[in-house]
């Protein structure tokens, strides 16, 4: 095939479109989570499940990066291969960077997630159950 083909050219695109999406869709997460924090409660929540939401659609782009990535080297004609050092070792960084995200980063987004939820509800059943001056834990009536 060779790197002048138009499949090659194809793929590279997608390579290179897969990388703006997908990384460039989790780079400002940071920026989520600030935003998240400012507006605690329901906003803060929606902000976000909508950030985690973008964050899966991602998550896809980010895996078709390295999937396109090795069908760039077999369809370059031996031009590039898997034993030069940045080909193995951007791949090596690639599956240490995912592996962390699934282990590490992953989980913990699921448990603030869903821990912030529990606190919304909470808040919500408090309003409910006190009105909207909510009392101090030792104004609570005992039964």
């Amino acid at each position: 095939m060779g790197r002048d083909t138009n499949a090659y050219n194809i793929v590279l695109t997608l390579h290179i479109l897969c990388a703006i999406v997908g990384f460039g869709g989790v780079t400002l997460n940071a920026l989520y989570g600030r935003e998240s924090q400012r507006r605690q409660g329901p906003g803060g929540l929606a902000i976000t499940e909508a950030n985690y939401t973008v964050s899966k659609v991602a998550e896809y782009f980010i895996y078709a990066v390295f999937v396109l990535g090795v069908t760039l080297v077999i369809l370059s004609d031996e031009v590039i291969t898997f034993e030069q050092t940045w080909v193995w070792l951007s791949m090596l960084l690639y599956l240490v960077g995912i592996s962390l995200s699934h282990g590490i980063l992953f989980p913990n987004v699921r448990r603030m997630k869903a821990l912030m939820a529990e606190l919304v509800a909470m808040s919500a059943f408090r309003r409910r159950t006190f009105g909207k001056r909510m009392p101090c834990d030792n104004e609570i009536p005992t039964r």
